[in-house]
C-alpha cells in the first residue's frame, strides 16, 4: 500500500511574515476605501492558498464587494501559475452562473488541485489520528491544541469520502493527541471527554504538563549535582600546618597554590635558598645574602644574617605547624624533640632533634647577623653576634 502524506503537516511550513499583498480599492457614494489582500503563491501549499481565501472573503466583505466582484477580483489574489488555472476553470461559466455558491465549489476546486491526493480529506484525518501529531515537548497544550484545530478546519474544507469532523470529534482527536500518561490521568480523576468542553480539556492538560515539567527541571538539578560532586576533589588538609584550618592548596607553600610564597615576598631580605616546599628562592637586602632550606623570618630595628639551616625560624615568637624559634626574646612552643633554650632573654619551649646550643652576644640591636648551621636536625649550633652598625632598615 502506498503511504499518502497529507497535504498539510502539524509543522507549518506558511511563513506570513513573507506573503506579499496586493491592494484593493472600491468606491462608493464619493468615498474611496482600500484593503491589502494577501497573495498565493504555490511553495505557500494547501493551508497558504486557504489563508489566502479567508481573507479575500473577509476583505471583500469589508469592501462590501458584490458576487460579481468577487469574480472579477478574486484572481488579483492569486499567482501567475494558479491564475491561469482559475481563469481556465471559469471562462466558461455565464454571468448568470457566477453564483456565490459556485464561486465557493469553483474555490474549493482549485484548493484540490494543490492537495496532491484524490481525498485529501481521508488523508489529513487519518494522520491527525497518527504519532505525526502528537503533542511536542516544546509546545504549551494551548498552543498544540490550537494548531490541531487549524488542521481539523482544513481537513473539512477539502474533498474526501470521510464525513467532516463535528465538535465532538474535535474534542476526542485532540484529547488523544495528548501523552498517554496524561489521558489516563485525566481519565483515573473521573473525567468524561464527552461531558467537558475542549477549554477544560485544555485546562487539565495544562496542569498535567506543570507537573511533567516540575519533574524534569528536579531531574536535571540532581543530574548537575552529582555531576559538580563527581567533578569536586577532595580538599586536603595542609600536612605542614596541621593546626591551621586551610588546605594544602591554599597553603603558601605550596608551588601550586596561588598564595605561594607570599609570606617570604613580604620579607625585605633577599638569596637562593631551598624551603619546605623545595623549590630554590633567592633574597637579597643590602648585600646580606642567606642559603638555606626552611623559613628565616625576623623581628628587629635591623638585622644581617646568613643561615645554612633546615628548620623553621619564625617571627613575633610565631610558629609554623607548632614549630618555631624565637630570634626576639618571644616565647615559642614547638614539636622538635629535644629541649630549647632562650635567645634573648626569654624562655623557649620547644622540643628540638637532640640537643640545641645557643649563643647569644649583643652589642646592640641595631645590626644584628645570625650564623645559623644545622646537621639534619640532629645538633644544631646557633652562634648569634652582633656588631655595631649605623646601618638602619
Amino acid at each position: 500500500m502506498i503511504n499518502v502524506q497529507p497535504c498539510v503537516k502539524y509543522e507549518s511550513k506558511l511563513d506570513l511574515s513573507k506573503i506579499k499583498e496586493v491592494k484593493m480599492d472600491k468606491t462608493e457614494n464619493g468615498v474611496k476605501r482600500s484593503k491589502y489582500f494577501p497573495k498565493f503563491t504555490a511553495s505557500m501549499g494547501v493551508e497558504g492558498l486557504i489563508h489566502v481565501v479567508d481573507y479575500f472573503n473577509k476583505n471583500a466583505t469589508k469592501l462590501n464587494f458584490t458576487t460579481a466582484e468577487k469574480w472579477t477580483n478574486f484572481d488579483e489574489v492569486l499567482d501567475s501559475v494558479a491564475e491561469s488555472k482559475w481563469t481556465a476553470r471559469i471562462t466558461n461559466i455565464a454571468p448568470q452562473a457566477r453564483t456565490e455558491n459556485r464561486l465557493k465549489s469553483e474555490i474549493k476546486w482549485l484548493i484540490g488541485t494543490y492537495a496532491e491526493s484524490d481525498f485529501p480529506r481521508d488523508v489529513l484525518i487519518e494522520y491527525l489520528k497518527g504519532p505525526g501529531c502528537k503533542k511536542p515537548f516544546a509546545k504549551s497544550p494551548q498552543e498544540h491544541a490550537d494548531r490541531m484545530e487549524v488542521l481539523i478546519r482544513i481537513a473539512n474544507r477539502l474533498d474526501g469520502t470521510a464525513p467532516n469532523i463535528d465538535d465532538s470529534n474535535t474534542k476526542k482527536i485532540i484529547f488523544e493527541s495528548f501523552r498517554d500518561d496524561w489521558q489516563t490521568d485525566y481519565l483515573k480523576s473521573g473525567n468524561v471527554v464527552a461531558n467537558q468542553t475542549l477549554t477544560q480539556i485544555i485546562s487539565y492538560m495544562s496542569l498535567c504538563k506543570s507537573v511533567s515539567d516540575s519533574k524534569v527541571d528536579n531531574r536535571k538539578r540532581n543530574s548537575g549535582d552529582n555531576n559538580g560532586n563527581k567533578n569536586k576533589k577532595k580538599k586536603q588538609i595542609c600536612p605542614i600546618h596541621t593546626r591551621s584550618n586551610h588546605t594544602w592548596d591554599d597553603c603558601s607553600l605550596n608551588p601550586r597554590s596561588v598564595n605561594y610564597g607570599k609570606d617570604m615576598r613580604r620579607s625585605s631580605h633577599a638569596g637562593r635558598g631551598r624551603g619546605s616546599d623545595n623549590n630554590y628562592r633567592n633574597y637579597r637586602n643590602n648585600n646580606n645574602t642567606y642559603n638555606g632550606r626552611g623559613h628565616n623570618n625576623r623581628n628587629g630595628p635591623s638585622q644581617h644574617w646568613s643561615n645554612n639551616s633546615r628548620g623553621f625560624n619564625n617571627r613575633n615568637g610565631s610558629s609554623h605547624n607548632g614549630r618555631g624559634q624565637n630570634l626576639n626574646g618571644s616565647s615559642l612552643n614547638g614539636n622538635y624533640h629535644g629541649r630549647g633554650q632562650n635567645l634573648n632573654g626569654s624562655s623557649l619551649n620547644g622540643n628540638y632533634f637532640n640537643h640545641n646550643h645557643y649563643h647569644n652576644s649583643t652589642d646592640n640591636f641595631n645590626h644584628n647577623h645570625y650564623h645559623n648551621s644545622t646537621d639534619n636536625f640532629n645538633h644544631n649550633h646557633y652562634h648569634n653576634s652582633t656588631d655595631n652598625n649605623d646601618e638602619k632598615y
